[in-house]
């Protein structure tokens, strides 16, 4: 014959079944928080012991003093060598773009990665976005003075003249 349960013994085993349920929805909580965490899925590229990440923004890595952020994959990096120790002793340095040129993030890179003593911004051609900007060329540098023309082109490789 079937047994009859009382109210109390209804309402205790209620309230071990909602135990043992809020118990395995945190338990499971914990273990797909650890599963993503693992899973991290943003890229990452070691580059001269630097540690880079891709944050969508760009690639940021962190050495003992600073921040570096560039805008493209740091293994590219490794076909690239520019000599940048000639622009220690200038005492300005001007950025020769073209406007209607998409070089923004070449100029952001520069800004951001490199200290130099006084940078402005120039044009290397006349047009009608130069209009409130200096003119210069390669032929305007002196050895205080050093001008950086930045081009758009199809393959990334820098040039010095």
């Amino acid at each position: 014959m079937r047994r009859y349960r009382t109210r109390e013994e209804i309402a205790e085993r209620k309230k071990k079944i909602f135990t043992v349920v809020i118990g395995l929805f945190f338990i499971f909580i914990m273990v797909m928080s650890a599963l993503y965490y693992g899973l991290d899925d943003t890229e990452k590229v070691v580059y001269n012991d630097l540690k880079f990440v891709n944050t969508g923004q760009g690639w940021v890595a962190y050495n003992s003093k600073d921040k570096i952020i560039i805008w493209t994959d740091p293994s590219e990096l490794e076909n690239y060598n520019v000599d940048i120790s000639g622009f220690e002793s200038l005492t300005k340095i001007y950025l020769s773009i073209n406007p209607e040129e998409n070089v923004k993030y070449a100029i952001n890179d520069l800004y951001n990665n490199f200290e130099f003593e006084q940078i402005s911004l120039a044009c290397y051609e006349d047009n009608e976005l130069c209009s409130d900007m200096v003119l210069k060329t390669c032929e305007d540098a002196t050895p205080y003075i050093g001008v950086i023309i930045l081009r758009e082109a199809n393959e990334m490789k820098p040039k010095l003249v």
